[in-house]
Formats: C-alpha cells, sequence, structure tokens
C-alpha cells in the first residue's frame, strides 16, 4: 500500500496546497539585481535559503518526489513552481545579457540549478543535529558553486573570467 492511500489521502492534497503557496510566494520573492552576474547568482541562494529551506520547502521538495509517482495529482502544482523557478533564472541571464556580462548562446536552463542544485541535496543529506553548522556554512558553501557557474559563463575577452566582475 502505498503512503498515499495508508494516510487516506489526505498528505497528497495537503503537498498540492503547500506547493501552490510556495509557488505564490515564489512569485512575489525576486533575485534582487544586484548589478552583476556573479552578484545575482550569489542573491539566489539566499532567495533559496528564505523560501525553500523552511518547513513550507520541505513539503515542495517531498512533494516534487510524490509528483514522479503520482504525476496525474501533482502534476500541474509542481508544473507552476518549475515555471516560478525558472522566471529567476531567466531574469538573472536576461540583466547579464543586457550588461554584456553574458553572450546570447552561452545562456542556459541549467546556470541556477547548478547553484541551488547542491545546496539543496546538502541540505537533504544533512543530519537534523548538524543543521546549525549547515546554516552557518551556507554562504560559504555556495561561493564556490556560484565562481564554478560565473567563471564558465563569463564571456572570454582576452582577460580571465574572473575580471569581468
Amino acid at each position: 500500500m502505498s503512503a498515499h492511500h495508508a494516510e487516506g489521502g489526505r498528505r497528497p492534497r495537503s503537498s498540492i496546497n503547500a506547493v501552490s503557496a510556495l509557488a505564490s510566494q515564489q512569485s512575489r520573492l525576486e533575485v534582487p539585481d544586484t548589478g552583476s552576474l556573479r552578484g545575482d547568482l550569489l542573491a539566489a541562494p539566499q532567495v533559496l535559503r528564505e523560501t525553500f529551506l523552511g518547513p513550507l520547502g520541505l513539503v515542495c521538495l517531498r512533494t516534487a518526489v510524490e509528483a514522479k509517482i503520482y504525476p496525474e495529482l501533482f502534476g500541474q502544482a509542481i508544473a507552476d513552481l518549475r515555471r516560478m523557478e525558472g522566471l529567476g533564472d531567466t531574469e538573472i541571464q536576461r540583466r547579464a545579457v543586457q550588461r554584456g556580462e553574458l553572450a546570447e548562446e552561452a545562456t542556459s536552463p541549467l546556470m541556477l540549478k547548478t547553484v541551488i542544485g547542491p545546496l539543496i541535496l546538502r541540505y537533504l543529506s544533512t543530519q537534523v543535529d548538524e543543521l546549525p553548522d549547515f546554516e552557518a556554512a551556507f554562504d560559504h558553501d555556495a561561493a564556490p558553486l556560484v565562481d564554478f557557474v560565473w567563471t564558465g559563463a563569463a564571456p572570454r575577452t582576452g582577460g580571465a573570467a574572473g575580471e569581468n566582475a
């Protein structure tokens, strides 16, 4: 018997509602325009921390897994959430292209996911008693991921990619 059936169908409905609530909240939470691609990429994990690493975000992460099993129940809620996530990534890259920091052909739907994904994975694999250490090291852990993406995406103009900051 699945968890869905064992709980009398309550969890999926509440999970769908939580995902919808987070998607509507996400549409109001935008990555701030810091004036640089690197700055925007550094700001994105802060939005992640504020949005996804709380109780509502955990419901959304769990729901994303359940959506693989019950796409008919969760498909639209997850699609709405993914659309909101994609808008932030698109906006960061659009601004970078406008500032001349990023060539149009260098944009990728995976840019922000490359920064955020490892942070989510580390969060999920961190023991509860170690969460304070995770939170204390969050900015330190995010910076190398941002630099990895930023260095790979920065245009090559004769200088080192890091000179484009």
